[in-house]
C-alpha cells in the first residue's frame, strides 16, 4: 500500500539528504511492513496466493499470473536491489551491510 508515503513523508528520493529517515526509523518501518506482508499472506490463505492476479506489465504475455508467483516475482526484484547495493558498497571499498 502506499503507506511509505505516510511513514517517511513523502518518496524517499525525493528527499534532500538531510531529511532522509534514520536507520532506526527505517528498521522500524520495514519491521511494521513485514508484519502487515505476512498479516495479508496469511489472510488469504493457499486459496488466494493460488488465485489469479493482474499482470506486471498489462497486455504483456503474463498479464494473469497467481498471487505466488507475484511474490515470487517480488522476492527476485528485491534480491536483485540489495546485490546492486552490494556491488556499489565494493566499488566504494566499504565493508559489507550485514543483513539479518
Amino acid at each position: 500500500d502506499r503507506a511509505v508515503f505516510l511513514n517517511l513523508g513523502k518518496k524517499v528520493w525525493e528527499l534532500p539528504p538531510e531529511d532522509l529517515p534514520t536507520q532506526g526509523k527505517m528498521a522500524k518501518y520495514l519491521d511494521e511492513a513485514r508484519k502487515k506482508t505476512l498479516a495479508w499472506i496469511d489472510s488469504i490463505g493457499d486459496a488466494g496466493l493460488d488465485s489469479q492476479c493482474p499482470g506486471l506489465f498489462p497486455g504483456a504475455a503474463n498479464e494473469s499470473i497467481t498471487t505466488l508467483e507475484r511474490i515470487a516475482y517480488a522476492l527476485r526484484h528485491l534480491q536483485h536491489h540489495i546485490g546492486e547495493l552490494c556491488a556499489y558498497q565494493k566499488q566504494l571499498c566499504l565493508e559489507p551491510a550485514e543483513w539479518h
